[in-house]
């Protein structure tokens, strides 16, 4: 994928099952007032298990 420009007040949103899911990849960014949550902490990060169970701050 080409790097793209993420504009102010927008998200690049990704699914969980990337290589099925279709999002930002396909349909571009989300504005701001689509966002309805916020993420409150990791359940399970393979790649550094010391993140699980953090709070996002």
């Amino acid at each position: 994928m080409e790097p793209i420009l993420i504009p102010n007040n927008t998200y690049f949103v990704m699914g969980d099952n990337r290589d099925h899911s279709n999002d930002s990849r396909f349909f571009g960014v989300a504005p701001q007032k689509f966002v309805i949550a916020r993420v409150k902490s990791i359940c399970i990060n393979f790649n550094d298990l010391n993140r699980s169970g953090l709070d996002i701050k």
